[in-house]
């Protein structure tokens, strides 16, 4: 694999920046309700000003709860909205990678898993499309290697080097893919 990590740092920057504009301008937005109801004039004189302030302290404790409300359902909903598109781009490539792992257990090697241009998880799709690729050239060699067997078992007299020599081909070219088939190595 090209890169140790998943998923690229710069994808984890932008989404924790996207993160932290959500909280912000929520944090604006409820900030700015809050001090437009609560934008009032004292009075004109003493007592007014007191009954004013008597009064902005009792609607204090509610204003702070909707304020608060409001902010918790607009993190929220931009924090869904925000995860819903970020795990498109990291369920995606998991998912066809599952589907390409059942199919690899079902001897199923006709296709590569494939990903869109901004999926996360790119390295391990590419890891897993290099391993079916090997897979599909040792197979191709086996059935090779199958193929000549069986015209030469055919022949009343079969030539054992052809056979040895094509199982030498393909171990060798097997060997690039498994170390259990390289030269000397059991």
């Amino acid at each position: 694999m090209k890169n140790d990590k998943p998923i690229e740092p710069v994808f984890t920057l932008k989404f924790q920046f996207k993160y932290s504009l959500a909280m912000v301008f929520s944090s604006i937005v409820t900030s700015l309700v809050f001090f437009y109801c609560l934008d009032q004039g004292l009075g004109d004189g003493y007592f007014e000003s007191l009954v004013t302030l008597s009064q902005f302290e009792a609607t204090l404790p509610e204003h702070l709860i909707w304020s608060f409300c409001a902010q918790l359902v607009l993190i929220f909903l931009m924090t869904v909205a925000i995860h819903l598109f970020v795990s498109h781009k990291i369920a995606g490539p998991v998912y066809r990678y599952e589907l390409s792992l059942t199919s690899i257990l079902k001897d199923d090697l006709r296709f590569d898993v494939r990903t869109r241009r901004n999926d996360q998880l790119k390295p391990m799709v590419h890891a897993l499309n290099d391993f079916i690729e090997s897979m599909r050239l040792m197979y191709g060699g086996i059935a090779e290697l199958r193929k000549t067997i069986d015209e030469e078992m055919k022949k009343e007299n079969p030539d054992p080097d052809i056979i040895r020599q094509h199982l030498r081909r393909v171990r060798e070219s097997m060997g690039e893919f498994h170390p259990a088939f390289r030269e000397g190595e059991r």
